[in-house]
């Protein structure tokens, strides 16, 4: 199916997702304690509430680990290049049945008794019908709100209406001894991060030449002087006047550069900085 392979943001790992973890968590928590289905009314144990909010701390870990560690940890696997909406949907299918294993053996342990197939079998039919059917739903209207935004956004914009290339002469040092970044502001295309270094592409003789240096892209983002040379991803910064292209998905945009095939994303933190320049009036 191709909507499966349509792109989709993926997971950030930002401070946002503690947030959406302690409010899931929480969320669970209560809800268990307050309505205890599941059998969970007829556990008959000591300091039951506080107990039941044992689930909800579960529920808290694992979401914190799916969506706050492993982004940080597995950048090259969870990352905007290659997540579609079936990768997220597995994805968010796989934690909410990791919360429904542990949940299954949490309740063993709270009522004394061995862990077995049967209950671990009605858990996770129980979760996939009240947790994964619903995130199918919600992530399938969510691409699709996003991608018509988008697209939507691309078509008011006019990447045409741009002012003259602006020529500054930078050297900027690295963090490698005696290193120097040369660069030329109206030759400038975009540089892309890699951990603690980043690669440089420029215009030079009509050709498109890269350099690697140990360097970070905010550092790099707090030298460049220009309005239109900026940051439009976590590991991206672009000269604005050399796009030849904008296109939309439901992850943000997607720029083409002069003389480069790869396309330069746009994430949706940075989308209303480049919709605002394309936007400006000349």
């Amino acid at each position: 199916m191709q909507l499966l392979k349509n792109p989709y943001p993926a997971p950030e790992g930002s401070s946002r997702s503690i947030i959406i973890s302690l409010g899931i968590g929480l969320f669970i928590g209560s809800f268990l304690a307050f309505f205890q289905p599941f059998n969970i009314s007829a556990l008959d144990i000591e300091h039951k509430i506080f107990k039941i909010y044992g689930y909800g701390l579960i529920t808290f870990l694992i979401t914190f680990l799916f969506l706050y560690l492993l982004p940080r940890f597995l950048p090259n696997v969870i990352n905007e290049k290659h997540w579609t909406v079936g990768k997220e949907l597995l994805f968010f299918v796989c934690m909410i049945l990791s919360i429904a294993c542990l949940n299954s053996l949490y309740t063993s342990v709270l009522s004394g008794s061995l862990p077995n197939v049967k209950d671990l079998g009605i858990m996770l039919a129980n979760t996939f019908i009240l947790g994964c059917i619903p995130t199918f739903f919600v992530v399938l209207l969510d691409h699709n709100q996003k991608l018509n935004k988008h697209v939507q956004a691309v078509e008011e914009m006019d990447i045409y209406r741009q002012k003259e290339d602006e020529h500054i002469q930078l050297q900027i040092p690295t963090d490698a001894q005696h290193e120097i970044i040369e660069l030329n502001t109206d030759q400038f295309l975009y540089a892309e991060s890699e951990g603690n270094y980043i690669t440089i592409f420029q215009e030079s003789d009509n050709e498109v030449k890269k350099g690697l240096y140990r360097f970070t892209l905010t550092k790099l983002d707090q030298a460049l002087p220009l309005k239109h040379l900026i940051r439009c991803h976590r590991s991206y910064i672009i000269n604005l006047q050399k796009v030849t292209e904008v296109n939309g998905n439901a992850q943000g945009f997607k720029l083409s550069v002069e003389g480069i095939e790869d396309k330069v994303p746009v994430s949706r933190k940075f989308v209303p900085i480049v919709k605002e320049y394309f936007s400006e009036s000349a």
